[in-house]
């Protein structure tokens, strides 16, 4: 796919894209209590070939029909953080992060109601790595909400992004990831190394922030620069190098860091210029809320790009060569093309089926990393 690599990770200046996990129910009285998670790209889309509307549906589903999606998870970074979440809540006693909560709860690979998913979906919510990401959970029925609200007290992070929703609300959210500028970093146990001699940097498995000269890191007070990426605070809007920040938390939990999850991630601590705690999770989900807000009032429209590039634009210059001018305008028609294919799969083509195929394909993967 355009702007990713190969493991769907996104590449440097792409969009973000849409990837989730879902469940569905059956509202078949006869097949009460019998569910399926899934993962896809594009939620409305996957439901209606569940229920028949479309082709390509999974073969299991067609015994749940009338079927209806109820959670939604996403904010996944790339394609394997999501199929990896899909593969623990559908083997949660084969995945390692998953096994001993699940075995302690009565929840095995073979349990299908909708409150033992939900009570897993909850569970997972609340550990390793899935805790330390800036999700959101949509729930689609007021039936639904009422499980949730009974497994996800004392369990699920407060930094969760939790919505009452419909399935209008979430197409609205596939749409907006076709033009939302902001950038997506993992965040994850692989971002993050840890030098012989304890010093915690980033790796290039973290993506740059982007944005220079934008003040100084709470803890190190060294310059926010290109090249390192950074977290922050909700309450006072104070942002530090994500490597400095985890530094900062682990230095601060002293003994109680032995008892976390994970040597490189920290679970929490206190903000180095207001002392407000937060978890790491909210840490990042403060800078990507920055990020946002920042891309919206300075990223120029795309139509400008015409006048960048045209004599007497931002580009042009006395002593500018010929073949360099010829270089950007293929570019400018590229953009042009572009986005006029995006344009006609959100306005005419959006069960197109080449999409449904892929869809098809992705259930059929398997992540072995997390098993």
């Amino acid at each position: 796919r355009r702007g990713h690599d190969g493991r769907g990770a996104l590449s440097p200046g792409a969009h973000p894209p849409f990837f989730a996990c879902y469940l569905v129910v059956s509202l078949d009285p006869r097949r009460a209590g019998k569910s399926y998670v899934g993962f896809t790209a594009n939620p409305p889309r996957r439901l209606a070939q569940h229920n028949g509307a479309l082709a390509n549906g999974a073969k299991y589903t067609s015994s749940l029909r009338p079927c209806d999606m109820i959670f939604i998870v996403s904010g996944f970074t790339s394609k394997v953080q999501a199929l990896q979440f899909e593969w623990a809540w559908q083997h949660p006693v084969t995945a390692r992060a998953t096994r001993k909560s699940a075995l302690e709860r009565g929840v095995t690979n073979a349990s299908t109601s909708p409150a033992k998913k939900t009570q897993l979906m909850c569970l997972m919510l609340g550990l390793a790595p899935w805790k330390h990401m800036t999700l959101r959970v949509d729930v689609l029925s007021m039936h639904a909400r009422g499980m949730y609200d009974k497994y996800a007290s004392g369990v699920v992070p407060a930094h969760v992004d939790v919505r009452q929703s419909t399935m209008r609300d979430v197409k609205a959210l596939v749409d907006d990831a076709l033009g939302d500028d902001a950038e997506a970093h993992d965040y994850d146990e692989d971002a993050l190394n840890v030098a012989g001699d304890g010093e915690c940097t980033p790796s290039c498995g973290l993506s740059a922030s982007g944005q220079s000269g934008m003040g100084v890191c709470a803890s190190c007070g060294r310059e926010l620069a290109a090249g390192r990426a950074a977290v922050g605070c909700g309450a006072c809007g104070a942002r530090a190098h994500a490597a400095c920040m985890a530094r900062h938390f682990f230095t601060n939990a002293g003994e109680r860091a032995k008892t976390w999850s994970s040597k490189l991630i920290p679970e929490d601590g206190p903000c180095p210029s207001c002392s407000v705690a937060m978890s790491w999770g909210q840490a990042v989900a403060a800078a990507r809320a920055r990020r946002r807000r920042r891309g919206a009032e300075n990223v120029a429209p795309l139509a400008r790009v015409d006048e960048q590039c045209s004599p007497g634009g931002a580009h042009s210059s006395g002593n500018m060569s010929m073949a360099k001018k010829a270089k950007l305008t293929p570019s400018v028609s590229s953009v042009e093309k572009e986005r006029a294919r995006i344009r006609a799969w959100r306005d005419e083509e959006w069960f197109d089926a080449e999409a449904a195929r892929e869809d098809e394909d992705d259930e059929e993967e398997l992540v072995l990393s997390v098993v």
